[in-house]
């Protein structure tokens, strides 16, 4: 009798522990969840600002080539990736600098341009991200020009 006593309180044990275990795993979950969620949303941002940072810089040396006036010209180079792996694009349009990003992301007017004569393309995975800017004649060439 003495053995099946014994049996008894370790079945009882292991019956106890379960739902110890259960709410564990429980409170485990919720905590992962929430952690990956701030995760999501940290990674986001970053992408964010570092999309701003990129459109900011391209404003600035189109910018600054307007604002130097004529006989102006500068090689400047644009990162090939953002975050090291997504392709990008900029653009230039009425509104400034637009933003295309791999994977459906899209920010038309990132960035303010001090002028409405700049034309051209600039480089972001062509050619290393490498791009010449003048200005000639107040009008601001990016890998352009006459």
């Amino acid at each position: 009798m003495v053995g099946r006593a014994s049996d008894n309180k370790t079945g009882q044990s292991a019956v106890e522990m379960i739902p110890i275990f259960i709410v564990i795993v429980l409170l485990f979950s919720i905590y992962y969840v929430l952690v990956a969620r701030e995760q999501v949303i940290a990674y986001n941002e970053r992408g964010r600002l570092l999309a701003e940072q990129l459109c900011s810089s391209a404003a600035e040396e189109i910018n600054i080539a307007a604002l130097v006036g004529d006989g102006y010209s500068r090689t400047f180079y644009m990162p090939r990736r953002m975050q090291g792996y997504t392709l990008y694009n900029l653009t230039l349009s009425k509104n400034g600098l637009d933003m295309t990003w791999e994977g459906g992301g899209d920010w038309p007017g990132c960035g303010i341009l001090a002028t409405e004569n700049a034309t051209g393309t600039i480089n972001t995975d062509a050619y290393g991200g490498r791009n010449s800017i003048r200005n000639a004649g107040e009008v601001i060439y990016i890998n352009a020009g006459p």
